[in-house]
């Protein structure tokens, strides 16, 4: 109990890995069909926000943490550690 924080339940969900059905291999990448190309997304105060589009998906992937770090602090689960 002693290294355990207090969070809201929308908090905890923010912790949470990608899905098992991922296809992209990172949180917040999805592939555009019509653009052909990897789109960048998050979740944030029930809204999706479209954080934009990427020839490369470790790059989609990289604006998603940057994204998750800003909106969610502490609680943000990134694809890639901070260096």
């Amino acid at each position: 109990r002693a290294n355990l924080r207090i969070a809201t339940h929308a908090q905890n969900n923010r912790n949470r890995s990608i899905d098992r059905r991922n296809t992209s291999g990172f949180k917040g990448v999805v592939w555009d069909p019509r653009g052909r190309c990897w789109r960048a997304q998050i979740g944030h105060e029930k809204r999706c926000i479209q954080l934009g589009r990427f020839d490369d998906r470790v790059l989609a992937a990289k604006a998603y943490d940057n994204a998750a770090r800003a909106l969610f602090g502490a609680f943000a689960a990134p694809n890639f550690k901070e260096t």
